[in-house]
């Protein structure tokens, strides 16, 4: 079994969220800069929480959601996020079937890996 922690993120924490966020979608990189600015700002119609995920004292991940204010709308909803690609291969989860699957909802791709985080396998050349 995988030994995972789970902390508070804090502002200093949005840097390696745009590099998390770079990561899983690299046409669309994230600017440090902007993402601190967003988690700067308060929101009273909106709930936002985060968590940094952590693997043997290494950030690795972050979970989170977000929705609004329940309060002010007729039909609650919401958002949960997180990237779960590493875990999944690390645990053996991802067999042949949920390869498939994943490639058919197209979230298929290699795990993400972070500038903190050790490299885990030879490196890989795609051509």
């Amino acid at each position: 079994m995988v030994d995972l922690q789970f902390r508070a993120a804090t502002l200093d924490d949005a840097n390696f969220s745009a590099d998390l966020q770079t990561a899983l979608f690299p046409a669309r990189p994230t600017d440090p800069v902007i993402e601190r600015y967003w988690w700067e700002q308060p929101d009273d119609v909106f709930v936002s929480r985060r968590w940094i995920v952590k693997r043997d004292g290494h950030d690795i991940g972050i979970a989170g959601f977000d929705h609004p204010a329940w309060g002010l709308l007729q039909v609650p909803h919401g958002e949960i996020y997180g990237d779960v690609r590493m875990l999944a291969e690390d645990t053996g989860l991802m067999h042949p079937i949920a390869k498939v699957l994943w490639r058919i909802l197209k979230i298929d791709g290699p795990a993400s890996r972070f500038r903190s985080e050790p490299a885990r396998h030879a490196a890989v050349t795609v051509a």
